[in-house]
C-alpha cells in the first residue's frame, strides 16, 4: 500500500470518528408560544378577553427576541464589549465617561420600544393585568437583556414610586412645582420612544451602610435661592445605573456655610446637623450635558453582570431636589424598591426558565452509554424534580405579580378579588421578601443542579450561557437585601401588624377550600393545613417568648411562608387543569422538603434554639 493511500485511510479513519454534538435550543421560533408552563398558568388566571390582547402582543415580542434581541445580546455580552470608564481625555481634560456597546444602547431603545416600563402603566385595556403583562414580556426578555434589565427595573420602582406621590401629593407633601418635575420625569419613564425614554438609578449603598440604609453619610445643604433645592456631599459604594437620566437618594439634611476652596472645589462647614434621612431626586447631568457635581472615581470589577456599568460615585455638591417630608426618606423610598425586589426574582426564575428548556431539549440530543439521556431513569428523576422547582417558581412569580397589579387597579375578575385593599397591601407587605430570598436562592441550586446534567458542556463558556447565568444571577441574592437582611424584614412586617399574617392565613385557607372536594389534592390539602398549624403555633411562641428567639427562626419562617404559599398555588391549579403532572407537581411540593425548607419544629418548646445560638456564638467569639 503506497504512502498516499495510507494517509488517505488514515484521514478517512480520523473524519468517521470526529464527533459534534448537536445544541439544543431553549425554543425553535418563540420563547412565549413555545413557553407551555407559562401559557398553562396565564389561562388560568387571565379572563380570555384579556387574554387575547396580552398574548398577541407577547407572541409578537416573542418572535422580535429571537430575530433581533437574542442576537444583540450575544455581541453585547462578548468580553470585547464589556463596560468600561475613561477619566481623562487624550489632552488630559477629566471627563468621567462611561463607555457601554452600541448593542447594549439597542436593546436599551428596543425595552422603550417594547413598553418594558410603559406596559404596566397603561391600564386602559387590561387594567389590573396591565402588571402582569409588563412583568411576563420582561421575564421573556431578562435572559437575552445583557442586563439592560438593572436599569430598567430602578425605573420601574421610579415610575412606582412616583405615580404613588402624585397620587396622594398632599399626604406626602408635594408642592405644586415638585408635582411639575415629578410628572415630568414620570412621563419620561413611561414613553415608548426611545428619544424620549429616561431610566433612573437608586444610589443608596454606602460604603459603611450596605443594606443599612439609615447608616449612610451623605448629607445635604439647602441651597438659599431655590425652594426645595439641595446640594448633597457623599459617596456611593455601589451604583448599577451609572448610564440612567435621573436618580433617587438618600441623604440627611444639615445646615451648614458652602464654600469654594482653593483648587475650585465646593465644599461646606457643618453648622447643625439633622438625624433624619431625606429622600432626593436628581438628574444626572445638566443642561450642558456635564455630570451633575459627580465624580466617577472607579468601575466596579464583578463576578457577573460584565456588560452593565456599576461605579463608585463622589457626590460633590450635587443639586438635588427633596422628595416628601424630611424624615419619611426611607418609607417613601421603599414603593421604589418593593418594586425592583420582584424585578431580582423575575430576573433569577427568567434564567432557571431558559436553562430549564435547554436541558430539556439537550436531553433528547445528548447520547451516552448507548442511550439518550430521556432514556436514563435517574436523569428523569432528576429532570422531572427540577420541573416540579420550575413549576412552583413560576407560580409564585404570577402570584404576587397578580398582587401587585391588583394593588394599582382594583378589579372584579382578578383571582385575588376575594381581597380587599387592605389585605392585598399586607399580602405583598409579607410576599415581596419572601419571593426575593426563597426564589432567588432556590434559583441558584436550580442553575447549579443544570449545569451538572450538561457534563462539561455546561461548564464551558463559549459552549452554553450556563456559567454566564450562574454568575449573573447572584447578584439578585444580594440586591435589594441578602436573605437575612430580608427574612428579618418579614420578622418586621408580621411584627409591626399582627394582620399580615392573619389575611395569609385566611387566603390560603379560602384557597385550599375550593379544592377541598378534589381526592386527588386531598393529601396535599392535609399537609398544608398541617404546615399552617405549624406556622401559628410558631406565631403564638414567637410573641411569648425573647426577640432572639424571632431573629434566629425568621429565616425558616420566612422558607415555610414560602413552600406554604406555592404548594397551595399548584394546589389550585392542578384543581383547574386535572392533569396528572400538574396533581404530582402539587403532591411533590406539599409532602416534600425541598433543598430550602427548614423545619419550624425545630424552634418549638420541646427544643431549646436559644441555648445552641449561644453556643455557636461563643465558639464564634473565641475566633476573635
Amino acid at each position: 500500500m503506497s504512502k498516499n493511500t495510507t494517509d488517505a485511510l488514515f484521514i478517512q479513519l480520523a473524519n468517521r470518528n470526529y464527533f459534534v454534538q448537536e445544541e439544543p435550543k431553549a425554543f425553535q421560533e418563540n420563547p412565549f408560544t413555545e413557553d407551555r408552563e407559562l401559557i398553562s398558568i396565564l389561562n388560568r388566571v387571565i379572563p380570555k378577553k384579556i387574554y387575547g390582547n396580552i398574548s398577541n402582543d407577547l407572541t409578537h415580542f416573542g418572535k422580535r427576541i429571537k430575530n433581533e434581541v437574542a442576537p444583540l445580546a450575544k455581541d453585547a455580552t462578548q468580553n470585547r464589549n464589556n463596560a468600561s470608564f475613561k477619566k481623562y481625555s487624550g489632552f488630559g481634560k477629566k471627563i468621567d465617561e462611561i463607555w457601554v456597546s452600541k448593542e447594549w444602547r439597542k436593546l436599551h431603545d428596543i425595552a422603550a420600544e417594547e413598553g418594558l416600563i410603559q406596559t404596566a402603566y397603561d391600564r386602559t385595556k387590561n387594567g389590573a393585568y396591565a402588571r402582569l403583562h409588563q412583568m411576563v414580556k420582561v421575564y421573556m426578555f431578562s435572559p437575552d437583556s445583557a442586563s439592560v434589565t438593572c436599569p430598567l427595573a430602578m425605573t420601574d420602582g421610579a415610575a412606582r414610586l412616583l405615580e404613588q406621590l402624585l397620587a396622594e401629593k398632599n399626604k406626602f407633601s408635594i408642592s405644586d412645582e415638585q408635582e411639575i418635575r415629578l410628572r415630568d420625569a414620570f412621563n419620561h419613564y413611561t414613553s415608548r420612544d426611545p428619544k424620549k425614554f429616561w431610566t433612573s438609578g437608586q444610589f443608596m449603598t454606602e460604603r459603611r451602610s450596605g443594606s443599612d440604609v439609615n447608616a449612610g453619610t451623605t448629607v445635604g445643604i439647602k441651597d438659599e435661592n431655590e425652594e426645595d433645592l439641595y446640594h448633597l456631599f457623599g459617596y456611593k459604594f455601589f451604583t448599577s445605573a451609572t448610564t440612567a437620566n435621573t436618580a433617587f437618594t438618600l441623604g440627611r439634611i444639615i445646615k451648614a456655610k458652602a464654600k469654594i476652596t482653593e483648587d475650585n472645589k465646593l465644599t461646606y462647614d457643618v453648622i447643625e446637623k439633622d438625624n433624619r434621612v431625606s429622600l432626593f431626586f436628581m438628574m444626572m447631568r445638566n443642561e450642558k450635558n456635564e455630570l451633575n457635581n459627580i465624580s466617577v472615581e472607579k468601575m466596579k470589577d464583578k463576578l457577573g453582570t460584565k456588560s452593565l456599568p456599576t461605579a463608585e460615585l463622589k457626590f460633590n455638591g450635587v443639586r438635588a431636589h427633596i422628595i416628601g417630608k424630611p424624615e419619611r426618606g426611607v418609607a417613601n423610598i421603599s414603593y421604589l424598591f418593593n418594586a425592583t425586589r420582584i424585578w431580582s426574582f423575575m430576573g433569577s426564575l427568567s434564567a432557571v426558565s431558559r436553562i430549564y428548556y435547554l436541558i430539556e431539549d439537550y436531553s433528547s440530543k445528548r447520547r451516552v452509554f448507548g442511550k439518550y439521556l430521556i432514556e436514563h431513569p435517574l436523569h428523569i428523576k432528576t429532570l422531572s424534580k427540577l420541573n416540579m422547582v420550575f413549576k412552583g417558581l413560576l407560580q409564585l412569580f404570577v402570584h404576587v405579580t397578580l398582587l401587585l397589579g391588583h394593588s394599582e387597579n382594583e378589579s372584579a375578575t382578578i383571582p385575588t378579588a376575594h381581597l380587599s385593599v387592605q389585605q392585598v397591601g399586607n399580602l405583598l407587605r409579607l410576599l415581596t421578601p419572601i419571593c426575593k430570598l426563597y426564589g432567588c436562592k432556590l434559583s441558584i441550586y436550580f442553575i447549579q443542579e443544570v449545569l451538572e446534567l450538561f457534563g462539561g458542556f455546561g461548564y464551558l463558556e463559549d459552549a452554553l450561557q450556563i456559567p454566564a447565568f450562574i454568575r449573573d444571577a447572584q447578584v439578585n441574592n444580594i440586591w435589594e437585601g441578602p436573605s437575612n437582611v430580608l427574612s428579618l424584614d418579614v420578622l418586621r412586617a408580621i411584627t409591626k401588624n399582627h394582620q399580615v399574617m392573619t389575611d395569609f392565613i385566611s387566603d390560603i385557607n379560602y384557597r385550599l377550600d375550593s379544592v377541598e372536594e378534589n381526592q386527588h389534592l386531598s393529601s396535599s390539602v392535609e399537609n398544608i393545613r398541617s404546615e399552617l398549624e405549624e406556622i401559628k403555633n410558631f406565631l403564638l411562641d414567637q410573641r411569648k417568648n425573647s426577640k432572639l428567639y424571632s431573629i434566629i427562626a425568621s429565616r425558616s419562617f420566612a422558607y415555610s411562608v414560602a413552600k406554604i404559599t406555592i404548594s397551595t398555588l399548584l394546589i389550585e391549579h392542578a384543581n383547574f387543569t386535572n392533569k396528572e403532572t400538574d396533581v404530582i407537581t402539587a403532591n411533590y411540593w406539599s409532602s416534600s422538603s425541598f433543598p430550602l425548607h427548614f423545619d419550624l419544629s425545630e424552634f418549638n418548646n420541646n427544643n431549646d434554639p436559644i441555648k445552641h445560638f449561644k453556643v455557636e456564638q461563643q465558639i464564634l467569639k473565641s475566633k476573635l
